[in-house]
């Protein structure tokens, strides 16, 4: 856990941790030169599995994770925010879903939740699931949550941790190459974090023109490792703006995108037949909602119902109301307005 002025948030996520049924772990803090008083409330828990850094100026959060990854000595290493919560099952449903799968799999993550600062839960991340269902996201986003991750460090170290240039898309970024080596990203299919969103977040604070720069050197390199199908620079351009600023595309530029979009998917050699045929409609589906709803806010209970919605074609009914149910009570028990 990286932290830098964590405020009111960090108690919150740390109480989190240390409810988990999972026990045998160390939380290690990189405090990033806080000057805000927060650790100190952390430090008279006197809790022998928290262990704390200080970074001796301030670093940034992808340098501070760089100095988790270098200080951590365990072979899984977890990813949790200071302002973010982990439901009690986290840590045992993520190592009893990690040790299932082989050893390519070099990160495991999970679903998440998004709550607002009143702790009222907004919706449900549609977290992707399976192998060709991740690879197809990541041809335009990052695929799983980063926070709620775990990651094998030796896999991680191996690709060189996280890159420094970024400051928004690195876990991204981190995820692209692990793939190009050869190594593979899985997702619990457990609700089993919740991402907080609020004006201080790092996630909310100007981060649009940034994020669409590195997301689109990012997906520039995911398409060429997955796709035969070579894209130009303009191509780039229209294919990350049609998922991040959909409204900028003229009708006939988001036409053109959608026969990209097939032209694409359809190069892709680990997909074939009617799964080609599945995605390719997907994409163009996900492209047309953006662009419809480029703008528009939905209701809280808009997104609650769509997401619910969307869990139920997924899982089934039965599998998401018994998935959706447990994660619910969790969340009340911690104060969370579902």
């Amino acid at each position: 856990m990286t932290v830098y002025n964590p405020g009111r948030y960090l108690r919150w996520a740390v109480d989190g941790l240390l409810r988990q049924t999972f026990t045998d772990f160390t939380l290690l803090i990189i405090d990033d030169a806080s000057t805000d008083g927060a650790l100190q409330e952390i430090e008279k828990l006197k809790e022998p599995r928290i262990r704390i850094h200080r970074n001796t100026g301030n670093l940034g959060q992808t340098k501070s994770l760089n100095v988790g990854l270098r200080l951590a000595d365990t072979p899984w290493i977890a990813r949790m925010d200071a302002d973010d919560l982990a439901l009690p099952q986290w840590l045992a449903c993520q190592a009893a879903f990690g040790q299932k799968q082989d050893s390519s799999v070099a990160v495991v993550s999970t679903r998440a939740g998004v709550v607002d600062e009143h702790n009222r839960l907004l919706r449900i991340l549609n977290t992707p699931l399976t192998d060709a269902h991740i690879r197809l996201k990541s041809l335009w986003a990052s695929p799983i949550n980063h926070v709620g991750s775990i990651m094998r460090r030796a896999a991680v170290m191996a690709v060189g941790g996280y890159n420094e240039e970024y400051k928004i898309a690195a876990d991204f970024d981190l995820w692209a190459r692990l793939l190009h080596k050869g190594h593979a990203l899985a997702v619990c299919p457990q609700i089993s974090v919740l991402v907080r969103i609020h004006e201080q977040s790092l996630s909310a604070v100007n981060r649009l023109g940034r994020e669409v720069a590195e997301v689109k050197d990012v997906v520039g390199r995911r398409i060429a490792d997955e796709s035969r199908r070579p894209m130009s620079a303009g191509e780039l351009d229209l294919w990350v703006n049609g998922h991040y600023q959909p409204q900028v595309l003229s009708t006939t530029e988001f036409a053109q995108l959608l026969r990209l979009t097939e032209e694409v998917v359809d190069a892709c050699p680990r997909l074939t037949g009617a799964v080609k045929a599945e995605h390719i409609q997907q994409l163009q589906r996900i492209l047309k909602g953006k662009r419809l709803m480029s703008g528009r806010q939905p209701s809280r209970s808009g997104r609650r119902a769509a997401t619910v919605n969307g869990l139920y074609r997924l899982w089934g009914r039965a599998s998401a109301k018994a998935v959706l149910r447990n994660s619910f009570n969790d969340m009340r028990l911690l104060g969370v307005k579902v």
